[in-house]
């Protein structure tokens, strides 16, 4: 005997409905980030509100935990010794610090000594000095007229003696 099958044919969903129930994932997820947010601010509220107390009950707290560890500390020999270790190496580095101060201080004035005869900013300043002292010199030796020809009489010595010291170019 051959029976019939019937098919069910359910209702494909239609636009209308499938809009309709987008619509509604949306709002859900929209009504739970809603009550997270609301949820956030009280707490908020009630830390902003009572957050001097505990930052005061913190504070008291935190005073009586560094009081019970530096009790703790000097009551340890170990503590004591590397205090006493702490100090002295503290001693050494200052010492050597203060040596090698010492040292480039030395060092600055043997080099500053050296050089010294060769700075040219100090050797132009004795030129200038020696200068002025030697026409210093002649004026009183010669007068003042006398020292004046003779300066006029070296300048153009000077100039020449100048001119022999530089080459002349040559055209090739």
């Amino acid at each position: 005997m051959a029976t019939k099958k019937l098919k069910v044919i359910e209702k494909a969903p239609t636009a209308a409905q499938a809009e309709d129930m987008a619509r509604k994932i949306w709002l859900a997820g929209v009504g739970a980030y809603g009550r997270m947010f609301a949820e956030a601010g009280d707490r908020v509220g009630k830390a902003a509100g009572s957050a001097n107390d505990l930052f005061e009950q913190l504070v008291a707290r935190g005073e009586a935990l560094e009081d019970a560890v530096r009790d703790r500390l000097e009551a340890n020999e170990t503590t004591q010794k590397v205090a006493g270790v702490i100090g002295k190496i503290q001693d050494f580095r200052a010492e050597q610090r203060a040596a090698l101060k010492s040292r480039v201080e030395t060092v600055r004035k043997a080099v500053d000594g050296a050089i010294a005869p060769y700075n040219p900013l100090a050797l132009a300043r004795q030129v200038e000095e020696l200068t002025a002292r030697v026409e210093a010199l002649e004026s009183k030796r010669v007068g003042p007229r006398v020292v004046a020809k003779a300066a006029a009489a070296k300048a153009p010595r000077r100039a020449a003696a100048a001119a022999a010291r530089t080459p002349r170019r040559t055209k090739r």
